[in-house]
């Protein structure tokens, strides 16, 4: 795995971070975390779930840090949410001037073929303290390159 290149002490910023529920698993590894999201909902979250991390409210096109970072992680279908190739670009450059040089970018995301197959399916979490149903669509009449 990736990850267990990655000794303890070493800097990772996660990307489109949420609700910090990496973050967290990166703490729990000695990872020195810093998490960024454009949510300031979702960072309040992510400090009750990752308190020893640092979390910083910016947009993943624009952020800068004055540090760099051994790894940087945007999973969970983060990515997508950026819906130009420019933006994307954007994201990508960033990622590039925030790494130590021979630092790691492990990223996911979703292709055509997951939106078609994936993407109409439900899910349901209970918990003693909440409840939550995902319902997803999506609509193939766009087209692909409509973007």
């Amino acid at each position: 795995m990736i990850l267990s290149a990655l000794r303890p002490g070493c800097r990772i910023l996660d990307l489109c971070c949420g609700t910090g529920h990496l973050s967290a698993a990166f703490c729990r590894r000695r990872l020195n975390v810093v998490g960024l999201d454009g949510s300031y909902d979702m960072l309040r979250f992510a400090k009750q779930n990752a308190p020893q991390a640092e979390f910083v409210v910016a947009d993943a096109r624009t952020f800068q840090f004055s540090d760099n970072f051994d790894a940087v992680i945007a999973v969970g279908d983060s990515l997508n949410h950026m819906l130009t190739s420019r933006d994307l670009g954007a994201v990508f450059g960033n990622v590039i001037i925030a790494l130590k040089p021979g630092g790691t970018f492990i990223f996911d995301l979703n292709v055509p073929e997951a939106f078609r197959t994936e993407w109409h399916k439900s899910s349901t979490v209970v918990g003693t303290d909440l409840l939550m149903y995902v319902r997803g669509s999506y609509d193939k009449s766009e087209p692909e390159n409509s973007r």
